[in-house]
């Protein structure tokens, strides 16, 4: 495998993809905690979403990508195992979350009378510390007997069932994601057909130049959300699929290197898509929202 066959190269490689999705996701959150990026309720989401986020960027920055630069036979110890496989609390955590803003979205565009009432302060903060429980909850089989595959074998197959590991918790791994994958790509493209729609409704009621508007910002999100779906689609089938591909330094870049560097992309895409990231934002001129509006300035 690359990661010890070239392991030096490998190494500063992660590292610093570790180190990118820190500083992506530490800017977003400076955004929402400190410029009211996103408001209030959805800045909650969001904000929990970028820990998590920077949870797993800490574990390639710190963990994986040093490791792999001193010296990769430590990855065959039990403690450093568990270390790496702590990674999967922020993982699922991340899931979760993608899931939970999805819903968000939807609620946000089909009922957005009863926005306010679903995600209410109380209930947000509620919906977020369940998102963490479930991640803790899954990923906690992992820690405790870390025999399971990760990106990191990049020339093993995920699926192969390693031996006296726990058959319910190799499903589980192999299962978990790509149903909770479909379910938030299912639930954005409901909202995403929503939002198309809306700018033909607006046209037959409004007038043409705040319709047009109207349109630019609402196709902001649009762009955002087909961009989510179809980087986390790919980045599924990158890990699942990568080691089929035999030349190792490409199966290196499919694997372990897309585990990494999928908090710095994903960043990426809200930095580049969201309008508030791009200005300073001064309060004074755009009060606090408790609604998704300011992302898309509805």
């Amino acid at each position: 495998m690359f990661l010890y066959s070239h392991n030096v190269l490998a190494g500063i490689i992660l590292t610093i993809v570790g180190c990118s999705g820190l500083i992506f996701n530490s800017f977003i959150l400076y955004k929402i905690m400190f410029e009211s990026v996103f408001g209030r309720t959805f800045g909650y989401i969001w904000s929990s979403r970028g820990v998590a986020h920077m949870g797993e960027s800490l574990v390639f920055c710190c963990i994986i990508g040093p490791l792999t630069l001193i010296d990769p036979e430590k990855f065959d110890s039990v403690f450093v195992q568990r270390l790496v496989h702590s990674i999967y609390f922020f993982c699922s955590s991340v899931v979760f979350f993608n899931f939970l803003t999805a819903v968000n979205r939807m609620i946000m565009v089909y009922k957005p009378l009863m926005y306010s009432s679903i995600f209410a302060r109380s209930r947000t903060i509620a919906y977020t510390g369940i998102c963490w429980l479930l991640g803790l909850l899954l990923a906690t089989p992992n820690v405790i007997d870390p025999c399971q595959q990760t990106p990191l074998n990049s020339d093993l197959s995920y699926y192969i069932r390693i031996d006296n590991c726990s058959l319910l918790v190799h499903f589980l791994d192999i299962l978990f994601l790509p149903i909770a994958l479909f379910s938030t790509i299912i639930v954005d493209v409901v909202a995403l057909l929503k939002l198309y729609r809306l700018p033909r409704v607006r046209r037959s009621v409004s007038n043409p130049v705040n319709v047009e508007a109207s349109r630019r910002t609402e196709m902001q999100l649009c762009y955002m959300i087909l961009v989510e779906c179809i980087s986390s689609l790919l980045m599924f089938l990158s890990l699942r699929l990568g080691f089929l591909v035999h030349q190792e330094f490409v199966q290196f870049l499919l694997t372990t290197f897309a585990w990494g560097v999928y908090s710095s992309v994903d960043a990426l895409i809200v930095i580049i898509f969201s309008v508030d990231m791009h200005t300073i934002r001064r309060r004074k001129v755009r009060p606090r929202t408790n609604t998704i509006s300011s992302v898309v300035h509805f």
